[in-house]
């Protein structure tokens, strides 16, 4: 008999503790529930109701006003503050409006926007087709010209390029675009002042530096080291020399630029 209350008991005190975990598990639930929809709820009150911008600023602009800047942003006050993205809105400006290279966003919560805007400057004119494009050191274009601006290297490329404002110039031939990259990149790290750049042919592409040197450098073959060569080359030439220094048949086991002394005159831009 004592046995049979003993497990009467055991049962009974399974049962309970079934419905205590069963309890529990509702308890959780509920309170899972309960904290989702406040999130859903407080997502929804941050994109609807709150966090609307009551004051925009923009600095380090010199080129475009804040107005314009701000309509092509499509930004006004009482739109959502967490909604701006600020690596689309850079991207989406360097491109409507191309002497921003970028922009840096900081919000301030609840209601401030800031656009700090980074300039870029024009370094480069590609000629092409009677049209000039000035474009910054990473190859942007920027702007488009009837005449050639003062001050601007010009490069002359094939016609086998696409120039669209705000967007880096598309080649269709990826040699040429690979002669193109090494010519930005000797602008960069030559100590000599380059006037133009002519790649409008692959194999015959020069460039004059110091208004009295024509540098020839054929194609990309070898670029890096005919600039090394260049560099160590001229440092024996005399300041006043004119004439064609030769690099388009160089290579490691044929080492002997010339340096043809004389008029360059023919050397179009």
């Amino acid at each position: 008999m004592a046995t049979t209350k003993f497990k009467n008991n055991q049962r009974e005190n399974a049962i309970k503790s079934q419905k205590k975990k069963r309890r529990k598990k509702k308890t959780a639930i509920t309170l899972v529930v309960f904290f989702v929809i406040c999130a859903l709820v407080l997502c929804v009150l941050s994109l609807t109701v709150f966090f609307k911008i009551e004051t925009i600023s923009v600095a380090g602009n010199s080129t475009y006003t804040a107005e314009e800047i701000l309509s092509a942003a499509e930004i006004d006050k009482g739109d959502n503050l967490i909604l701006i993205n600020g690596e689309d809105l850079s991207k989406r400006l360097s491109v409507m409006l191309p002497f921003i290279e970028k922009v840096k966003v900081e919000k301030k919560l609840p209601a401030s926007l800031k656009i700090n805007v980074i300039e870029t400057k024009e370094e480069f004119c590609f000629v092409n087709e009677g049209n000039c494009y000035s474009a910054n050191k990473n190859g942007k274009i920027i702007k488009k010209y009837d005449a050639s601006p003062e001050n601007l290297i010009m490069i002359t490329l094939s016609d086998n390029v696409k120039f669209s404002l705000g967007k880096k110039i598309v080649f269709n031939n990826e040699r040429e675009q690979a002669l193109f990259e090494n010519y930005l990149d000797l602008t960069q790290e030559l100590n000599y002042k380059v006037n133009f750049i002519n790649i409008s042919d692959y194999f015959a592409s020069y460039i004059k530096i110091d208004d009295r040197i024509i540098v020839k450098f054929g194609s990309s073959s070898y670029f890096e080291d005919k600039v090394a060569y260049l560099k160590a080359s001229l440092d024996g030439v005399s300041n006043t020399a004119e004439g064609v220094f030769d690099l388009s048949a160089w290579t490691p086991d044929n080492n002997q630029p010339v340096l043809t002394y004389g008029d360059i005159s023919s050397y179009e831009k």
